[in-house]
């Protein structure tokens, strides 16, 4: 599954990467609440966790759209 995640980031970001050493740059990622049982993005500046990241917002709700909640949700639980 993160293959076709980072296939599906690639697509929306462009020629945008990431550049962990610009903290003005923020980038956007796709988390699960277990608790309300819903996707939101969330934003980090400068700590690289290991995760896919966006551009911008919008592209990160275009990859919920892209993959859907559904198959999301297998590698979220």
């Amino acid at each position: 599954f993160i293959k076709k995640l980072l296939e599906v980031a690639d697509y929306l970001n462009g020629d945008w990467k990431p550049d962990w050493n610009n903290y003005n740059q923020c980038k956007y990622y796709i988390s699960y609440s277990s608790k309300t049982r819903t996707f939101f993005i969330q934003n980090c500046w400068y700590v690289n966790s290991g995760i896919v990241c966006f551009s911008s917002i919008e592209n990160a709700k275009k990859a919920i759209d892209i993959i859907g909640e559904e198959e999301l949700k297998q590698f979220y639980l």
